[in-house]
């Protein structure tokens, strides 16, 4: 049986209102779809799309490192590529 919590939250999430152009989840012909899901800025160039790593050393034995995280984001199409390149 759901978490009658969750349920309520889920139902209020389902009855926000979309913004105009948005796409809803799983979009086939989407760059990545299926796999991840993708990070988009929307900026003067136009619409930058990303796909992001993160690396956690957790069993490192030097204290520094046990809490280090790296976040990598690659471009995840050739238009982000050559917006960035430029």
């Amino acid at each position: 049986m759901p978490d009658p919590a969750i349920a309520r939250l889920a139902a209020e999430l389902a009855s926000y209102p979309v913004p105009p152009g948005a796409r809803p989840p799983g979009v086939s012909g989407q760059a990545g779809a299926g796999i991840a899901v993708a990070l988009e800025l929307k900026t003067d160039a136009g619409v930058l799309r990303f796909i992001s790593m993160t690396t956690v050393f957790g069993t490192a034995l030097d204290l520094g490192l046990a809490e280090l995280t790296i976040e990598t984001f690659f471009p995840l199409d050739a238009f982000t590529r050559a917006a960035l390149s430029a």
